[in-house]
């Protein structure tokens, strides 16, 4: 008898546990949905028009023309372009998963960021069985290349609030389009990378 109320505890206990599971990847999942559509009508609605020449400033800065730029716009700017590569080693083993394969919108990513990984991490919330990626990019999904790529954002980001206007920057975001949708992209991206971290440190 003693048994059988011992397996019958440990079952509930494994069942609370998957729905726990199931109830965290669908509250991330419309979490995703809820940030996407906010960065999508702050962009088509919400934001200021693109800044004159804003095209030729996105140019410069991704050859590395940055003389005469404000350094907080620079650092959040590059910051942008770490994002998608943290979510590719936070998502190693799904970039050829199936039947979505993370890759394509990992690589829209670096140019779109969070308006493209959102739309995957939607369609597919919990980690798939994918492709074991080899020891190459198993290597570049340590926790050692995140920790590094994490650290790259903060150095970045201090670098910008040292050396950089921040009082430009503020007055650039309510007046310029790509400043206030790449400050928006970026926390957004942020919270929900934070919000993955915490699900996978608690479900070890």
């Amino acid at each position: 008898m003693d048994w059988g109320v011992l397996l019958l505890c440990d079952c509930a206990q494994v069942w609370l546990c998957c729905v726990d599971a199931a109830l965290n990847a669908c509250m991330t999942r419309w979490i995703v949905l809820v940030l996407w559509v906010v960065l999508v009508l702050d962009l088509a609605v919400w934001s200021p028009p693109p800044a004159p020449g804003q095209d030729q400033w996105v140019l410069e800065a991704l050859t590395g023309q940055w003389s005469g730029k404000n350094p907080a716009t620079v650092a959040l700017f590059n910051v942008m372009g770490i994002w998608p590569l943290l979510y590719a080693s936070r998502f190693v083993y799904e970039l050829r998963a199936r039947p979505i394969p993370a890759w394509p919108f990992i690589l829209g990513g670096m140019g779109l960021g969070a308006f493209v990984i959102f739309p995957y991490l939607f369609m597919q919330p919990t980690p798939p069985a994918g492709r074991d990626p080899g020891p190459v990019l198993r290597g570049f999904g340590s926790p050692v290349v995140q920790g590094l790529l994490l650290l790259s954002i903060v150095v970045m980001l201090a670098w910008g609030a040292i050396a950089g206007d921040l009082s430009g920057f503020v007055a650039a975001w309510r007046t310029e389009q790509l400043v206030q949708v790449m400050s928006l992209d970026f926390v957004a991206l942020a919270l929900v990378f934070g919000i993955s971290w915490v699900r996978g440190v608690s479900s070890k």
